[in-house]
């Protein structure tokens, strides 16, 4: 990933598969904290203010039913995994929840 986008824009997965992520934070500047959150489509701007609201405790990660998995937070140059089971057939959504980030760094997850 760069500071401020990932560098994969979309993912395609098959139902029930187990979906392992690695997020690696190639980061320099010490505010370039990141995570990778699922969510249902059309649901990224209400989860990225939720998770924002949810504040560092949470680490930006609202208890909210339009996310399917996040990670923890990344640090610069830091390298984290998610492991999740693909939700069922449909278009889904990742983003950065991190505030300020979900606008540039956000994604698609097809499940077929």
């Amino acid at each position: 990933m760069q500071e401020m986008a990932f560098d994969i824009k979309a993912l395609e997965v098959k139902a029930g598969s187990t979906v392992k992520i690695t997020l690696v934070n190639e980061g320099i500047d010490a505010s370039m904290i990141h995570n990778i959150v699922f969510v249902k489509m059309g649901t990224r701007q209400e989860v990225a203010m939720a998770c924002v609201a949810a504040g560092p405790d949470k680490q930006f990660v609202a208890d909210n039913p339009n996310i399917i998995a996040s990670s923890g937070l990344a640090n610069p140059q830091d390298t984290i995994q998610l492991e999740f089971i693909a939700p069922a057939k449909g278009s889904y959504e990742y983003l950065c929840t991190y505030p300020g980030h979900s606008d540039m760094m956000k994604g698609w997850l097809y499940v077929e």
